[in-house]
């Protein structure tokens, strides 16, 4: 399968999206290659499973002491 690129920018507008520039056709293998390569780390993704336990143990003891003072 392939997937329509823009070489260009896309321009929305009443009709639709449009292309100025000239439309490209890439392989599946290949937009796969171009999205991977610039994905997280593994110690990236840590920090960010990081993050996100430590913002929801604090808003979950939040709400409990919140509920605790009513």
């Amino acid at each position: 399968m392939n997937f329509l690129a823009c070489n260009g920018t896309w321009v929305a507008n009443v009709d639709g999206f449009s292309c100025d520039g000239e439309l490209v056709s890439v392989p599946r293998q290949e937009l796969a290659t171009m999205l991977n390569d610039g994905g997280a780390t593994a110690e990236e993704w840590g920090a960010l499973y990081d993050i996100t336990m430590q913002i929801f143990v604090s808003v979950f003891v939040f709400l409990c002491i919140k509920r605790l003072l009513r």
